[in-house]
């Protein structure tokens, strides 16, 4: 289910198991072909970070970050966006399918053509991108070579991942980039 949330102007869909993104909502600001992702981050990002506040979590699980670290990541690692882009989000969290940009081809539907090898990780507690929408779309690939992992301590991870800190979290160099070496590293011996 679904539902949007708002925190001093800003929205926000909440998708729990749905396949649909859990980005912010589209933003309204465009100027010379960018959504401006970045300048709101750059203030918002590390003021949310060191407040350890409840939108942070759709980010980074507190059990897994460093304020430091997280505030690092909003003020330089979030880029803004071509209006293009972003259109293409709006429709698949209006409508739950992403398209091409002139929208004669819609990707979720063509899932089962995707034929190379894949590994898709899915933090256990991602508030943005559920681990139950993650392994729906899995299933839906065509791949004979696919690789699903759950990251949480049901699965022997030391936290319930979250949706960024499943890459910039601190235990991801401990826990994630190793599974992502060794899977490559098989596939780069055949």
């Amino acid at each position: 289910m679904s539902r949007l949330t708002s925190y001093r102007g800003l929205t926000a869909l909440v998708t729990g198991a749905s396949s649909g993104p859990g980005v912010t909502a589209p933003p309204k600001a465009r100027w010379r072909g960018r959504v401006p992702f970045r300048a709101g981050s750059r203030l918002a990002g590390p003021i949310l970070a060191y407040a350890r506040s409840r939108q942070f979590e759709s980010s980074f699980r507190a059990c897994n970050s460093d304020p430091d670290l997280s505030a690092r990541y909003f003020r330089n690692g979030v880029p803004d966006e071509a209006t293009t882009l972003v259109d293409q989000f709006r429709g698949w969290i209006e409508e739950g399918a992403m398209r091409s940009r002139d929208g004669s081809c819609i990707y979720s539907e063509r899932l089962g053509d995707v034929k190379l090898p894949l590994l898709l990780l899915a933090g256990a507690a991602d508030l943005q991108r559920s681990p139950e929408a993650v392994a729906a779309k899995f299933e839906a690939l065509g791949s004979v070579d696919k690789t699903f992992v759950r990251a949480g301590v049901r699965e022997g991870f030391r936290v319930d991942y979250g949706h960024d800190d499943l890459l910039a979290g601190v235990a991801a160099p401990f826990e994630i980039f190793p599974r992502i070496g060794d899977w490559l590293a098989e596939r780069s011996r055949a």
